[in-house]
């Protein structure tokens, strides 16, 4: 997907994974690919970024997604009703049982990220 997105939108893309040998379960892959996918898209939509960084890190406890860019950034606390892919990223997250941080600000860039709790075998 990153691959793919980077050549579709001309913005340098970086995937790195953190013990990510392991296959996740099906609903956690799923649902980190599909917030991962938003967030990709909300770079290339808002962002005007050139660069973005997109980092999986698993442990035995948990997995974390970061999708990080180095656009204009923006007042998190401005957000109008008309956005729904941060609130959906938000909402897969906790269905996951996990969390969602957002963090920016006006000419910093955008930083996002999950982390979901993962059942010990």
């Amino acid at each position: 997907m990153v691959d793919r997105w980077e050549s579709e939108e001309g913005i340098s893309a970086r995937f790195q994974t953190v013990n990510g040998d392991s296959p996740l379960p099906s609903r956690v892959e799923v649902g980190l690919y599909r917030i991962c996918q938003e967030a990709m898209t909300n770079v290339a939509r808002h962002a005007e970024a050139e660069h973005v960084a997109i980092q999986l890190v698993a442990t035995p406890e948990q997995v974390r997604l970061a999708v990080e860019d180095d656009g204009r950034g923006f007042d998190a606390s401005e957000i109008s009703t008309g956005h729904h892919g941060l609130v959906g990223m938000n909402e897969r997250a906790k269905m996951l049982g996990g969390s969602f941080d957002l963090q920016s600000n006006p000419g910093t860039g955008t930083r996002i990220q999950v982390t979901v709790p993962l059942e010990n075998p």
